[in-house]
C-alpha cells in the first residue's frame, strides 16, 4: 500500500475526484495520504479537500514544493535541497525512495 499518492483532478477517463472516493471508501486505500496536483479552479480544489484529499498542490509548481508536499504526507523529513527551495538533485531523490 503507497504512502502517498499524487492525483490530478483533470484525467482523461476516469476523473480525479472518481478516484479519491475510490480511495476513500475502499478500506485498504482509505488511510492512503492524497496529493492533489492540478491547474483545476480553485473550487475544484476545495471541493477534493472537502471530499478528503490531504493537502493540493497548484500547477504549475517547481519540483521542490512537490518534494516538500510528499515527504510531508509521508511524514519523512525532506531533502535539504526541498526545504531550501533548489532544485531536486538524484542524491536528494533516491534519500526518499
Amino acid at each position: 500500500r503507497p504512502a502517498v499518492v499524487t492525483l490530478d483532478l483533470n484525467m482523461p477517463g476516469l476523473s480525479g475526484m472518481e478516484v479519491l472516493r475510490f480511495l476513500r471508501e475502499t478500506e485498504s486505500l482509505a488511510g492512503v495520504k492524497v496529493l492533489v496536483v492540478s491547474s483545476m479552479p480553485e473550487e475544484e480544489i476545495a471541493a477534493a479537500l472537502a471530499a478528503g484529499a490531504d493537502a493540493a498542490l497548484r500547477s504549475p509548481y517547481a519540483p521542490h514544493d512537490l518534494v516538500r508536499e510528499v515527504c510531508a504526507l509521508a511524514g519523512v523529513p525532506a531533502p535539504e535541497s526541498a526545504s531550501a527551495g533548489a532544485g531536486m538533485a538524484l542524491a536528494d531523490a533516491e534519500e526518499i525512495a
